[in-house]
């Protein structure tokens, strides 16, 4: 069954694809009548399927589009808007210590790109960023249930699939500026000090509470 982040996350490949023109519109206008298509049958046999697999709905409402319309709500409050933003800095916390920090020098190529506007390459730098800031806002939005449990915090099992791209782009933005400042390696440090002194001070309270 389709999970809110899969199509989330497809329908902004969809919207950079436009943005970058890399495929047709033919091909955009086929993906799309595709795409409502196949929701339109899931629409329908869904809950025929989870009758027959599960005994309660209940069971699957927090990977489907249902289970999340709590949470969403739950952001117009000032404790689901600290639980989000809790959930986001866990999530990046995750990211740097992955990818040793990597991670980090992956973003700065990005702003450097978009910010000169280096051609193709800004595109390219725009298509990862976005992806990255749906992919973090999605993982953490599903994250932010009100119980106490250390996923919430720093699960990232739905981020993991960016990793290996940002690495490339990381590895190759250090090895290319070889004479990178110490202030951004200052900078990097001290934010994944502060996230990581984040993360143990609520672990604490999570165990404390749970």
């Amino acid at each position: 069954m389709q999970s809110p982040r899969t199509g989330l996350f497809g329908h902004c490949f969809v919207l950079e694809t436009f943005y970058l023109k890399i495929i047709t519109h033919l091909l955009n206008i086929v993906f799309i009548l595709e795409t409502i298509i196949l929701f339109t049958v899931v629409f329908f046999y869904k809950n025929h399927l989870i009758e027959s697999l599960y005994a309660s709905n209940e069971t699957v409402a927090t990977n489907d589009f249902s289970g999340q319309t709590g949470k969403i709500e739950l952001l117009f409050s000032i404790k689901g808007i600290w639980l989000m933003i809790r959930s986001i800095i866990g999530k990046v916390y995750y990211l740097l210590s992955a990818s040793f920090l990597i991670f980090a020098w992956s973003i700065l190529w990005m702003k450097e790109q978009i910010v000169k506007k280096n051609g193709y390459t800004v595109k390219i730098a725009f298509f990862f960023l976005t992806s990255f800031l749906f992919t973090l806002g999605i993982s953490s939005l599903y994250m932010i249930g009100e119980s106490n449990i250390i996923d919430n915090l720093i699960y990232g099992r739905y981020n993991d699939f960016i990793i290996g791209p940002f690495l490339l782009l990381g590895c190759g933005y250090l090895v290319e500026k070889r004479n990178t400042s110490v202030k951004q390696y200052m900078l990097i440090v001290i934010l994944y000090l502060l996230a990581a002194l984040f993360v143990m001070i609520n672990f604490d309270k999570i165990r404390e509470t749970s």
